[in-house]
Parts: C-alpha cells; sequence; structure tokens
C-alpha cells in the first residue's frame, strides 16, 4: 500500500482529471484518507470546493459528499444553492467490451435519486448531524417531488437558523 502522503498527492492530482467519473471518485477517496480530524481536513475541503462548480454533475455530486464527510463547514454556504438543481447526477462509463464480448456499461448515480438537489441535501443532512437541530426527511418515489420540495423547504430553514455560527465561505 502507498504511504498517505504519495496516496493524498496523486488524489489531489485526479481531482483535475480529463473523466468526471475518476474526479468524483478521487473526491471520495481523497476525503475517506483525510476524515474530519485531521490536520489536512480544511485543506482538503478548500481543494474540494472548487468541484461544486465542475462542468459535471456526478463529480458535483460526489464533491458535496466528501466535503461533508470531511464536516468542511465553510462548504455548507456553496452546498445550499445547489439544493435548486434538478438536473441528473448519474455518469456512464461506455465504449469498453466486457469478457463475454458484450459492450460494456457501467453506471455511476451521485445520489439515491439521481439529481443534483438530492446530493446537496443529502450532504447538508450530513452536516446537520453535527450542527443545530437535525434533518430528518424522507422521500418515497410515489411523491418524489412534493418529498423533495418539503426537504428543500426544512434544510433552508436549517441553514438560515445556523448560518451565523458557520465558518464563511472561503
Amino acid at each position: 500500500a502507498p504511504d498517505q502522503p504519495t496516496y493524498r498527492a496523486k488524489l489531489n492530482e485526479l481531482l483535475s482529471h480529463a473523466d468526471p467519473g475518476v474526479r468524483g471518485r478521487a473526491a471520495q477517496a481523497l476525503a475517506s484518507t483525510v476524515g474530519s480530524r485531521d490536520a489536512a481536513r480544511d485543506a482538503t475541503g478548500a481543494a474540494l470546493l472548487p468541484l461544486l462548480e465542475d462542468e459535471n454533475n456526478f463529480t458535483k455530486s460526489m464533491a458535496m459528499r466528501a466535503i461533508a464527510s470531511l464536516d468542511y463547514r465553510a462548504g455548507i454556504h456553496a452546498i445550499v444553492p445547489l439544493m435548486q438543481n434538478n438536473e441528473s447526477n448519474t455518469y456512464d462509463i461506455r465504449g469498453f467490451q466486457e469478457l463475454d464480448g458484450s459492450d460494456g456499461r457501467v453506471h455511476h448515480d451521485g445520489s439515491a435519486w439521481s439529481i443534483v438537489a438530492d446530493a446537496a441535501l443529502g450532504a447538508l443532512k450530513t452536516f446537520s448531524n453535527r450542527i443545530g437541530e437535525r434533518l430528518d426527511y424522507r422521500i418515497n418515489y410515489q411523491t418524489k417531488e412534493a418529498d423533495i420540495a418539503a426537504a428543500i423547504t426544512a434544510t433552508t430553514a436549517w441553514y438560515d437558523a445556523n448560518k451565523a455560527s458557520l465558518p464563511p465561505a472561503p
């Protein structure tokens, strides 16, 4: 296994890889190697912030999840507006052949409901486990749109109640 500094440096490089799937997975892996109590947490969170503006919604969604897992609270301000983004956050790898000769495809979802708003809600829910009143919402497939709208309303109220105690956006 590579030593931590070498591994982290490689993952940081991969945050700017041409493939959006690699960028998203690198964000997730980097956050998992650093964690919320590591001295490198804030620097790692800051390195992940530009991915919230990535052209690819899968990458953007993985970055939100990574920032939340780091408990990088300065990133909350940039995640909140993404609750309004209802675009798909899936990513497919295609153009390869499976061992049995069939066309290969690997599908990745950026969140449970496959939209950026859901990824933002999930990240903010993770933050709420440590800040203020814990957010608790459920999304049912039969009432998905209404449930997501209600979750956005509740999460916006949570943010408004807690934003004064958060570190400023970098």
